[in-house]
């Protein structure tokens, strides 16, 4: 057998390596897209820990509660069993009870359900693992349109998030079934199957969730803005001079921006948001000012494509809380600021900074 010198042994395997190298460095970008999907589609938006005073029994106040205990809920799911799962399996077989067994497989099984991109979930506990794949499993199996519709009307947040999920892929589905792709028909008229209506009347629901001070108001205006053929711009122009969320604003400024195309950066995002960053800022509720200040801190850390360019007037109006009263306000002044310096700080020809 012919034997290779040490030279050539040597050489082949640095050549192995660089190749090892160079495929990693290829397949990255499409990794960190599956990683920033993935993140941006599961994580619900934040609740305020704290409620405004003297409305404890609003609606509004009651929602809060209810989110912030859902949210507590999710990171401590409660574990299912394979009898469990069993007993679930019969009841979807039941209209009457099918959307309540969806939204406890839904709640346990909603790593493995919602995956999407590269990433992929897996449990350190092998049972647990495969108890969390047939939930999910289970979960999708009933995805029509009467129970995509029964979830999207019910005040249950989990059965809201698997509405959103399961309507996109319903809507899509349908507008595959009928040589209509989606990504080709932004600003075109276009008539509809009776497939796909089936899909666009639920419209009116997920606006509702959009619109309301929801848990998925995020994932509610990014299935919205799937269904670009319907006419929706001005339904989120309203909703952006009442939202006091950072990040549901920069999801409705980049819906509203003209001839954009998905995942490609609006060329007025900065300015926008740079401008509703400020009317928050200058908002009397302690928690909005708070919002705008963590999301200004947080902003380097963020996916390049939800990273925003500051303007110099919003730098010196952060600067101003660092004089503020209130010595928990003083402290984010202090996260946004350090932020601000990893940022990039150049904007001065926004409209009304001149």
């Amino acid at each position: 057998m012919k034997r290779w010198p040490a030279r050539q042994w040597f050489a082949k395997w640095c050549g192995l390596a660089v190749l090892v190298l160079l495929g990693g460095i290829w397949a990255l970008p499409t990794f960190v897209r599956g990683i920033e999907s993935n993140n941006l589609n599961r994580i619900p938006m934040p609740v305020p820990t704290s409620t405004a005073t003297g409305t404890a029994t609003s609606a509004r106040a009651r929602l809060r509660q209810a989110m912030t205990e859902y949210l507590q809920q999710e990171s401590q799911p409660k574990s299912l069993t394979e009898a469990d799962l069993v007993r679930l399996e019969t009841e979807l077989d039941d209209p009457a009870k099918r959307l309540a067994a969806i939204a406890q497989l839904a709640a346990f099984g909603w790593p493995k359900l919602y995956q999407v991109g590269s990433v992929i979930y897996v449990n350190s506990d092998p049972i647990q693992d495969r108890l969390q794949k047939r939930a999910a499993d289970l979960a999708a199996r009933h995805t029509d349109s009467a129970t995509v519709r029964g979830a999207l009307a019910s005040p249950d947040f989990e059965l809201q998030r698997w509405g959103i999920w399961f309507w996109q892929g319903g809507l899509y589905n349908a507008m595959r079934a009928a040589k209509h792709v989606p990504l080709t028909l932004r600003a075109f008229p276009l008539q509809l199957t009776e497939d796909e209506k089936i899909w666009t009347d639920m419209v009116p629901l997920l606006k509702r969730l959009a619109a309301a001070d929801s848990l998925w108001r995020v994932q509610a205006l990014d299935a919205l803005g799937a269904c670009s053929f319907v006419p929706l711009k001005d339904f989120f122009l309203g909703l952006i001079p009442e939202e006091t969320e950072p990040m549901v604003i920069l999801h409705l400024i980049k819906l509203t921006e003209p001839g954009t195309r998905p995942n490609q950066r609006p060329p007025t995002l900065d300015c926008r948001f740079n401008k509703e960053l400020l009317r928050l800022l200058d908002s009397p509720e302690r928690e909005v000012r708070h919002s705008a200040l963590s999301m200004i801190g947080g902003n380097w850390q963020r996916p390049e494509m939800w990273r925003v360019e500051f303007s110099t007037k919003l730098a010196a109006r952060v600067e101003e809380f660092r004089h503020s009263a209130d010595p928990e306000e003083r402290k984010d002044a202090e996260w946004a600021l350090n932020g601000l310096k990893k940022s990039v700080v150049s904007l001065r020809d926004c409209e009304g900074d001149k």
